[in-house]
């Protein structure tokens, strides 16, 4: 009694380090609080649940030496009354008895809780999504902890939100693979009530936009042409309805994918695609498992796309995968990674794509040690994320980067690679950078290929590119002394190098922790999290199409082109909020507001940004050069509301904004398409 549990002390030791804290549970006294003002001065006394050690006398000493060392940053004993819920060996139900805790009150340096910022709360969970240390991921332990309460059916309304915000800011396949690992840690999947069944009943609807030309939106409406201008509900296309429980995704586990001229849907452990034929006879498969001999090898084999896949009934054209985790949606391939951990790869192989072909790193071997976090216990190394570009594709695999298919710009490697130590920073101002990550090994975190470049991010936050450098898709001047001459005469860079900033840039990027990219066809997107919690968004590449809306605009050279890390304008939102998130499509972007509002910048000759037949005077389509223009297209608006689709001089409905639920499986681009799930409705 008295106390009450909060994420408001910075983590440099464990949940992150010097360079970027992370955030770490505390229990604050009512007494601090109200001095504060979190609480106010008549709240009764705060109740927080939790659970009680009993330590053997000849034991305590040496716990409380280790205790003192491990709680060094912030944290003091107090000893403290507890009541316990249920009747133990030692004590009856009801029964209280004085508890040693470590607590961080709001006078250390450490603690940091700010009353007076109405949006404390989510920077807390945007730095959280972003921060790691010598313990592990900061998601990690917050997911962890709150899966344990809810075990306990214990309900922590604080706690939940942190950890719902914490997936929906994650990378996807970041924010699957934790909850897989926390489900399997507890053995529960929560409780589902009658109201949150019905919400999600309501939710997830499937609307596209774009080129049907491979009816990768689903059957033509009536009069339809192959171009969709104005976003709808996606006809031909039902899908079963996801009924997640617990502590869990988005949309019930929903997650959309498109690429080429197909789509896809995510259903818990099901993808379902649709689009131009995968079963035909000429369709290529090929299935990538690991070889358990300890050399961690991928063995590949050639099967028929039947073997794993198979028509959905009364689904007009839809293909199920089962057991599947994520998927990447190239131009002519797909890329599946199962839960068991192998790899299915269909579609297009005319450049290795698929198969690995003569050149890359797929067939290359992995250290057996590498596999700490391997599927099912095997020691092997575990595949973490799949990408796959216009004609290559990538991999992380237990913290390194594989890359496979066309080599003619250098986008692929020929040895798996891993970021560089710490020590490869230097000095800077005076400061030791490498000491700031202290206990951190770099590893590869997110990748995303596009049509002849690769971008890559470690888990301190530093970006590196390969690949084709013509349209400055590298983020880094094309004289750069690291660029050789491709096949062609292109200036390519064979190797994964950091992207350089303008030293007049906007931000100082050692105060961003970069943890997300997307990239279109040469045009490359990072978000990132400042030292304060404030999402930051930067791009870098081709613009020719106006697809790359950054600030100040006078920064693209006389080739279309932005050759250096720059921030992004954001559009005006009509119901206010920030950007949250962004997609790239092949020559054009999507960015979604905080509030569900969805925008778009760049190319939109097939409808790309469900903006209506926007017409030239001479019968072309217009480009949204550095111009954000609303798509009409809400990703969550209110329960009882439908959502409006069209056109861009539409009004918008209110949004009621604690229901807004976006995150990276919201939408996906493919060359001259989107589609998206309508509502996020429900618990996260």
């Amino acid at each position: 009694m008295g106390f009450t549990r909060l994420f408001s002390q910075r983590s440099m030791d464990h949940r992150g380090t010097t360079a970027f804290p992370g955030y770490v549970a505390t229990l604050v006294n009512d007494s601090h609080l109200k001095s504060i003002g979190y609480l106010e001065p008549s709240a009764p006394p705060s109740e927080c649940v939790g659970n009680v050690f009993l330590v053997p006398e000849s034991e305590a000493e040496k716990l409380i030496e280790e205790l003192d060392f491990r709680e060094k940053g912030g944290y003091h004993r107090h000893i403290i009354p507890v009541k316990f819920l249920r009747a133990t060996p030692h004590h009856k139900k009801g029964e209280t008895a004085d508890a040693l805790v470590y607590t961080g009150s709001t006078c250390n340096p450490n603690f940091s809780l700010d009353v007076n910022d109405s949006s404390w709360m989510d920077k807390v969970i945007e730095i959280i999504s972003a921060a790691t240390g010598p313990s592990g991921d900061d998601a990690q332990y917050v997911l962890n902890l709150a899966a344990y309460v809810q075990s306990q059916g214990v309900t922590d309304s604080y706690l939940f939100d942190i950890s719902r915000g914490v997936l929906r800011r994650m990378c996807s396949w970041r924010a699957r693979r934790l909850l897989l690992a926390v489900r399997e840690l507890t053995d529960n999947d929560g409780v589902q009530s009658d109201a949150d069944e019905l919400a999600y009943r309501e939710s997830g609807q499937i609307f596209g936009w774009g080129s049907n030309e491979s009816m990768q939106l689903g059957t033509p409406a009536e009069g339809e042409t192959d171009r969709v201008f104005c976003a709808r509900l996606l006809e031909g296309v039902s899908l079963p309805i996801s009924y997640p429980r617990g502590i869990s995704l988005p949309h019930g586990g929903r997650q959309v994918y498109a690429g080429g001229g197909r789509s896809g849907c995510q259903v818990g452990d099901r993808l379902f695609m649709w689009g131009e034929e995968l079963l035909r006879p000429s369709t290529g498969c090929w299935e990538w498992i690991w070889r358990a001999d300890g050399k961690g090898v991928l063995s590949i084999t050639q099967i028929s796309p039947h073997k794993v896949m198979r028509s959905e009934e009364n689904g007009k054209g839809i293909v199920v995968v089962e057991g599947v985790l994520s998927a990447a949606f190239g131009h002519g391939h797909i890329l599946i990674l199962r839960l068991d951990g192998s790899m299915i790869a269909v579609g297009d192989d005319s450049k290795g794509q698929c198969s690995g072909g003569s050149c890359g790193s797929l067939n290359m071997s992995l250290d057996h040690e590498t596999g700490a976090n391997s599927p099912a216990s095997s020691g092997l190394p575990c595949i973490l994320k799949l990408s796959a570009g216009l004609w290559h594709s990538a991999a992380i695999v237990s913290g390194h980067l594989f890359t496979w298919g066309d080599d003619e710009s250098s986008r692929v490697l020929n040895a798996p690679w891993v970021a560089p130590d710490i020590s490869y920073n230097i000095d800077v101002d005076g400061e030791n950078c490498s000491s700031k990550h202290c206990g951190v090994v770099p590893t590869v975190v997110d990748v995303a290929c596009g049509a002849k470049h690769t971008v890559v991010i470690d888990s301190i936050g530093r970006v590196f590119t390969f690949g084709d450098n013509g349209f400055g898709q590298l983020g880094r001047p094309l004289q750069d002394g690291g660029d050789v001459k491709g096949k062609r005469g292109k200036r390519v860079c064979p190797y994964p190098t950091e992207i350089q900033w303008r030293i007049d840039a906007e931000l100082d990027p050692r105060q961003v922790r970069w943890q997300k990219v997307t990239c279109g066809w040469s045009h490359s997107i990072i978000k990132g999290v400042s030292l304060d919690g404030v999402p930051v968004f930067a791009g870098w590449g081709r613009a020719d199409m106006g697809q790359l809306p950054v600030c100040p605009s006078n920064i693209v050279n006389e080739r279309k082109s932005v050759p250096f890390p720059s921030l992004l304008t954001t559009p005006v939102f009509d119901m206010g909020g920030e950007l949250a998130e962004v997609w790239c499509g092949s020559e054009f972007t999507l960015g979604c507001s905080n509030r569900g509002e969805l925008w778009g910048v760049g190319w939109s000759e097939h409808g790309n940004l469900s903006c209506g037949r926007d017409i030239q005077e001479n019968g072309t389509i217009l480009q949204h050069h550095n111009n954000w223009v609303r798509t009409g297209m809400l990703l969550s608006p209110e329960e009882e509301n439908q959502p409006e689709v069209c056109s861009s001089s539409s009004s918008v409905s209110t949004v009621n904004t604690h229901k807004v639920k976006v995150w990276q499986g919201s939408v996906a681009c493919g060359g001259a398409h989107c589609i998206a799930i309508y509502g996020c409705i429900g618990n996260i």
